[in-house]
């Protein structure tokens, strides 16, 4: 998911580029999921930062640390990534840590990916002199290939399709996209919607009885760009997002992107996509706007506006932060 494609993405780029960046994974004591070291994360979470050092000294290392999750302990030197505060929106999300205000209020830099999330991260928690970075796109959805006729045949896709990928949880708003796409189909009786992402019951809820809908689930990466290439619009209906990366890999896959607004969303957007009101009639119309064509000179303004977001540069103005945050020491 994002965060997972950020993180990665990221490393991978640093030591193209000669940053000698490691990745560290680190996990509860509780999970079942192999490899990490293990902390008792719920607990220190709520433990006075001296010690929350300790124990990432312990994780980490010495030297400047990159931290790309609240709920990890803080480090000594650090720069912070917060993705977003969707905990303090949606109690399903999880919880921000107690001392997350004084963690980041402590580190040597923050980055976010949206202005968006750096006002919202003000306004929070006072702080300023934020990083804006944004993400970049992985470079393979420009050359993404369609489906084949065996391909779609084998997924039991139609020729035309509504595509949403990411997740189902309440702030990706699927309710808005289920209770719009009576009217989308009533308009394009041929034209399927197609949703991909981890099994959740609540997609399967809104969807599973709607004509023309088709619940893929988790598809390879290789397949999910040719699923995203052959579609016919993607749809990003979120509520609250930090970033939106599913915009950008549609605009890279030549493909038009109708989107709830919301402020990151809006933002990386940009405009270079449909952006609606949060209402079933309006995401509708934006739909069906959509399905009815776009002219070049759309497709060539989302193509610019998704090259622009190179993982090359994304790095670069991290490397800058690193440097800022402590003279030449290296990243974590």
């Amino acid at each position: 998911m994002g965060q997972q494609s950020y993180e990665q993405h990221l490393v991978d780029e640093l030591l193209r580029q000669g940053w000698p960046a490691r990745s560290v994974q680190v996990r509860s004591l509780r999970s079942s999921t192999p490899g990490g070291r293990r902390l008792p994360l719920t607990r220190l979470g709520t433990a006075p930062l001296t010690l929350q050092s300790a124990a990432a000294r312990y994780a980490y290392g010495s030297g400047l640390v990159h931290r790309a999750d609240l709920r990890l302990p803080a480090a000594r030197r650090e720069v912070v990534t917060v993705h977003d505060l969707a905990p303090l929106h949606y109690p399903e999300e999880g919880t921000l840590p107690p001392t997350a205000g004084a963690q980041l209020r402590r580190a040597a830099a923050v980055v976010t990916g949206t202005r968006a999330a750096a006002r919202e991260l003000e306004e929070v928690f006072g702080l300023s002199g934020l990083h804006v970075i944004p993400h970049g796109v992985d470079a393979a959805f420009f050359t993404a290939e369609r489906l084949t006729t065996a391909e779609r045949a084998d997924l039991s896709l139609p020729q035309r399709y509504v595509l949403h990928t990411g997740g189902a949880s309440r702030r990706k708003n699927l309710a808005l996209l289920a209770s719009a796409w009576p009217a989308v189909r009533a308009g394009h009786p041929k034209v399927g919607l197609v949703l991909c992402g981890p099994p959740h019951p609540e997609r399967t809820r809104l969807f599973s009885g709607l004509p023309g809908c088709h619940l893929l689930g988790m598809v390879p990466s290789l397949l999910l760009r040719s699923v995203l290439a052959s579609a016919s619009v993607a749809v990003v209906p979120s509520a609250y997002e930090g970033f939106g990366l599913p915009v950008l890999e549609a605009m890279a896959a030549g493909v038009p992107v109708v989107a709830s607004r919301s402020d990151a969303v809006a933002e990386v957007c940009a405009d270079a996509a449909l952006v609606v009101d949060p209402d079933p009639l309006a995401l509708a119309a934006g739909l069906a706007a959509a399905l009815n064509g776009t002219g070049d000179a759309w497709r060539a303004r989302a193509d610019r506006h998704a090259r622009a977001h190179t993982w090359e540069s994304s790095a670069r103005a991290h490397i800058a932060v690193y440097k800022s945050a402590s003279g030449n020491a290296r990243p974590t």
